[in-house]
């Protein structure tokens, strides 16, 4: 299972698959579309990525951990 610690909401999650949406944590803001990626499997393992939010112009930083 996953765990978002910054910029995103879990969607799905299936066996090493997951969806997420981008989230700001400046102004909230969340994206109408999908992220289909792979799911970090351990609590060491780090999935990193960022975005430009449309809304407030923050750059924001997606952290999703293993657990």
């Amino acid at each position: 299972m996953a765990i978002a610690l910054s910029g995103a909401i879990i969607i799905e999650e299936k066996g090493s698959q997951m969806k997420y949406k981008r989230k700001c944590e400046k102004c909230g803001w969340v994206d109408n579309s999908t992220v289909s990626t792979s799911a970090p499997m351990s609590k060491s393992n780090t999935t990193t990525s960022q975005f430009f939010c449309p809304k407030c112009k923050n750059n924001q930083k997606i952290k999703i951990q293993g657990s």
